[in-house]
Order: structure tokens, then C-alpha cells, then sequence
């Protein structure tokens, strides 16, 4: 039921109204949401043949053919998971991807939206919908050329300003991540006075793990000035990441005033705590405008004193900036407790910030006593942070000591000595970790993506079946969830 409401919404995305447009334009979007297309293209060919909402009809003409195009794509799917981080484990996920047109498809829906253009161009809606259309089919430079065009013949329209960065998140959720950057960049240079392209691009750079540009971006934010609140608490944030606080404080007295809260008091004692200046509970006894469960897990750190324990992370829906801090804090004061600094190490993993989370667990190397199992658990953990800050040889050392035991992580393990092996062309090598995958991981990412590595090697031994057994282990995909 939730598939077929996806389909049925993104045909509508095809088709954009707004206040204004003729009520045959209204009527055709509503039997494309329908999918009556034989009866929406009657409309439009009448609208065309009248003479009369031309525009509109060559729009509504193109909306229809790419929503032939999308419901003969079907409606149910099973995507394999390309995933290589240690946070998704399944084989393939079930439900949306986002949907892509293709270039044969996209042409002939141009087509018909250069008509509309021609016939009114100074009607926004055929402009959206070619920038939309080219942005799902990887058209970066024809979006990139449209966006220009509309920014010197509508200088003044606010509304397309706020649209333009939703077609650089169509590329990114399309995995074209160097599209979307360019696009982004583009919208900065000749927009030179507006943050929020900088806060996107700078989001954008969070998820890939590049904080370096991150930053970069942030302080240009800072930099315009004139900020939202949205961008002044990203920028917050991405400060808070790396641990610049004097610019993050800075940036959340911000955040601050435009939302009439005073979550800057919250970060200020926090941030004193943290570093065990003596005012950090008066502080944080002024922080009362806040979201409720914000508030009480302040107060709760309050009453905690020096001591602050992990009863505080029992409140569920946490700022995650207090969260953090919070972790932070209780990591340095309990350096001994295994489950509040590997908490810390995990959510810094999970946010890329590899360094950081490296430090933590040296420091539980350094004072706890652990299991067997417990070890395991933090040598993975030690092994991904090690690989993302290219230090090789160390990560060598960590990932070889996950080969040793047959349990979850030698998945992970296997996989990356049969990529080292395979980029050297050390066969033997790369077969023995092949195996391992194939023996023990079948029903796991790794079997697909062993597979796809080693495919051009000719070698029996090499040989998988390419359709797995993969109905245990599937999830919803996240973007259905």
C-alpha cells in the first residue's frame, strides 16, 4: 500500500500547480495523480488545439509522458545494498529508491517543455518541472543552464531561489554526489548573498564525512551572515563536530534568538562542564526554553552533579548536541565504563568523525578490562576508524584479528583484505578471503559485492551464483521507513 502511494505521489511531482493556472491544468494534474492518462493527454491536446493555456498543454503533455515512463517502471523492487560502511549489514533492502528517467525518455519530455516555455515564458511551472526532470535524469548541465536562465529572467522571485537547491538533493539522492556539489557551487556564485546554498553544500559534505569542507562552508555562512535558523543550528552543529566551540557557541546565540529558545545556555554550560569550570550549573539552571525532554534531561544532569551517569540518556528524542556533550563528558569522568565510552566511540563512528572516536577507544584500551567478545567488539569498531583515516598498516593489523574467529565481523574482515588482494592481483590471496565470504557470509552484502570484484578473474574457484538466497536477510529500505 505505501509503494503504490509513493507512485502515486511522485507522478503528481511531474505536474506542478499553483494558484493561478487554469482550472483544465488543475483538472489534468488531478487524472495524472490518477493515472488516467489517456484521458489527462485528451485534455491537453485540446488545450493545445484551442489555442488557448498552450503552455499549460504542452506541460501537462510532458508530465504524462513521464508518468507512462514511471508506472511501466512497476511499483515493487528489491535493491541491492551498496552500502560498504559497518552500519548496514543486509544483503538488499526492499521498497524506493528514488526513480530515475532515462535519456530517450527525458528528450521527448523536453521537447514538449521548450513548447511550453516558448508559448508563455514567464510561467514558472514549465521551468520547474524541465529543471526537475533534468535533475532525475542526470541532465547536470542542461539544470545547471536552466538555473541561470531563470536567475537573470526572474532576479527578483524568492520562491525559485528556495526550489533551486532541491534539484542538487535529487542528484545526490541519485548517487551522483559530484553533480550535486557542482550545482551547489554554481547556486553560490551567483547568489552570492544567500547562506542557505552554503549551509546545503555544507550538510552535504557532513554525510560524506568531509568536515574539513564542512567547515569551510559553515564559515561562509557565517561569513554572508543574514543566516535562518535551520542554517544557524547546522552550523552550530558541524562546529560542535570538531570541537570549535568559541564558533559554535557564536553560531547557537544565534540559532538562539531567531527561534526564541535559549539553547545557547544549554551548549555554554555544557561545553563549561565539559571542561570543569565551576559555573556550568548556573548555566544550565537558566536553560527553560527549550523542547520538554531537552529541558528534563538538563535538569537530570543538574541534580547529577559531578557524578553524571547514563540515567540521563534514558530520556528518549535528545538534542543531539546535548547527547553528545553528554557522552563526552561522562566518557572523561568514567573512563573505566566500557558501555558509556563505546556509546561515545560508536556515535562518533556513525557521524565519520574517525579521530575522535579513535581517542575514545584508545582510552578504553587504556583502562578497561575486557572480555574475549567485548574485545572483538571494540578491535571492529578500531578497525573501521583506522581504515577511514588511512592508516593502513594499523588497520591491517586490526582487520587480520577479525579474521581469526568465525562470527559477525569476519564478514567485514574478509572483504577487506579480498579488496586489498584483488587491487594487487594476488589471486591466491584474493581467493582465500573469497572464500570465507562464500562459506559464511552468503545471506550478507558481502557475498553480492565479493562477487562484483572478483568477477573478471578467470577462475572456477571464483564462481558464485549471482541470484542469492537473500529473503532473510532484507529491510525496508530507508527511504520508505
Amino acid at each position: 500500500m505505501k509503494r503504490t502511494l509513493f507512485i502515486m505521489l511522485i507522478l503528481t511531482l511531474f505536474c506542478a500547480f499553483a494558484f493561478g493556472d487554469s482550472e483544465q491544468y488543475s483538472k489534468g494534474c488531478s487524472l495524472i495523480g490518477e493515472a488516467e492518462f489517456d484521458s489527462a493527454d485528451a485534455l491537453a491536446d485540446s488545450m493545445i488545439k484551442s489555442g488557448k493555456n498552450v503552455h499549460e498543454g504542452y506541460t501537462l503533455k510532458s508530465s504524462i509522458y513521464l508518468s507512462r515512463y514511471l508506472v511501466n517502471k512497476g511499483d515493487v523492487a528489491i535493491f541491492r545494498n551498496f552500502d560498504e560502511s559497518i552500519f548496514s549489514r543486509a544483503a538488499a533492502y526492499t521498497g524506493g529508491l528514488p526513480y530515475t528517467v532515462d535519456k530517450e525518455t527525458a528528450a521527448v519530455s523536453e521537447g514538449y517543455l521548450i513548447k511550453a516555455i516558448k508559448a508563455k515564458p514567464d510561467w514558472l511551472t514549465s521551468y520547474y518541472t524541465l529543471c526537475h526532470m533534468y535533475s532525475v535524469s542526470y541532465n547536470t548541465d542542461k539544470l545547471i543552464g536552466m538555473i541561470k536562465r531563470m536567475k537573470a529572467q526572474f532576479p527578483d522571485n524568492r520562491d525559485m531561489i528556495a526550489n533551486f537547491g532541491d534539484y542538487a538533493v535529487n542528484l545526490y539522492k541519485r548517487a551522483d554526489f559530484n553533480s550535486a556539489v557542482k550545482v551547489y557551487k554554481t547556486l553560490i556564485e551567483i547568489y552570492p548573498k544567500e547562506s542557505l546554498f552554503s549551509n546545503d553544500l555544507a550538510v552535504l559534505y557532513v554525510r560524506e564525512g568531509d568536515y574539513e569542507k564542512a567547515v569551510k562552508y559553515a564559515d561562509k555562512c557565517m561569513e554572508i551572515g543574514n543566516v535562518d535558523s535551520i542554517t544557524a543550528m547546522t552550523v552550530t552543529s558541524i562546529y560542535f563536530s570538531v570541537e570549535q566551540y568559541a564558533k559554535a557557541l557564536k553560531a547557537a546565540e544565534i540559532y538562539s534568538k531567531l527561534e526564541g529558545n535559549d539553547y545557547h545556555l544549554a551548549y555554554k554550560g555544557m561545553y563549561q562542564r565539559l571542561y570543569k569550570k565551576p559555573s556550568w550549573a548556573n548555566t544550565l539552571k537558566q536553560f527553560k526554553k527549550g523542547e520538554d525532554n531537552d529541558v528534563e534531561f538538563i535538569n537530570l544532569f543538574i541534580g547529577q552533579g559531578d557524578k553524571a551517569d547514563l540515567k540521563t540518556l534514558k530520556i528518549s528524542n535528545i538534542d543531539s548536541n546535548l547527547r553528545m556533550f553528554a557522552l563526552e563528558i561522562m566518557g572523561k569522568e568514567n573512563p573505566k565504563s566500557l558501555i558509556i565510552n563505546i556509546n561515545l566511540a560508536y556515535d562518533l563512528l556513525k557521524y565519520s568523525l574517525y579521530s575522535r572516536s579513535k581517542k575514545v577507544m584508545d582510552r578504553i584500551y587504556a583502562n578497561v578490562t575486557l572480555s574475549k567478545d567485548e574485545k572483538r567488539e571494540v578491535d571492529y569498531y578500531y578497525a573501521w576508524a583506522l581504515q577511514n583515516l588511512a592508516d593502513k598498516s594499523a588497520a591491517d593489523k586490526y582487520w587480520s584479528g577479525l579474521c581469526e574467529d568465525d562470527d559477525a565481523y569476519i564478514h567485514d574482515a574478509a572483504y577487506y583484505f579480498l579488496g586489498i588482494n584483488s587491487a594487487k592481483a594476488d589471486t591466491d590471496k584474493a581467493l582465500k578471503y573469497f572464500k570465507v565470504i562464500n562459506k559464511s557470509g552468503s545471506n550478507t552484502k558481502y557475498a553480492q559485492m565479493a562477487d562484483d570484484m572478483v568477477n573478471n578473474i578467470n577462475d572456477a574457484d571464483f564462481k558464485m551464483p549471482r541470484m542469492m538466497d537473500i529473503s532473510n536477510s532484507l529491510e525496508m529500505h530507508p527511504s520508505d521507513k
